[in-house]
């Protein structure tokens, strides 16, 4: 049996969570373009403009679903969910993921 690298596993992990509660964090994210600022060149330009331009950050987080971490990939996703962590802990210790436990025992 081959065991993948640890950086790729945490990577693989965050990415399934963004993905696992998506609509939750939709719901529930109230920082949003906090979070969007975080990612930096990950988020384009004409996206951002369209985050800023949203009312609410229901809609802003939809944006950012659709135009960034569809598309982006893993490590754009991994990047998200770093960006919860400091942007949203309360939400995500409620989700149980402010310290997912990453172990050789869940790989």
């Amino acid at each position: 049996r081959i065991i993948p690298p640890k950086k790729y596993v945490i990577v693989k992990r965050k990415h399934e969570f963004v993905d696992r509660h998506r609509h939750v964090l939709i719901q529930r994210v109230s920082n949003a373009l906090a979070i969007a600022e975080e990612l930096g060149d990950m988020v384009h330009n004409e996206t951002y403009n369209i985050i800023q331009a949203k009312e609410t950050s229901e809609n802003r987080l939809r944006v950012l679903y659709s135009a960034t971490l569809h598309s982006g990939g893993n490590k754009v996703k991994a990047a998200f969910y770093d960006a919860l962590k400091r942007y949203e802990p309360d939400l995500m210790e409620d989700l149980g993921q402010l310290f997912p436990p990453f172990t050789k025992s869940t790989w």
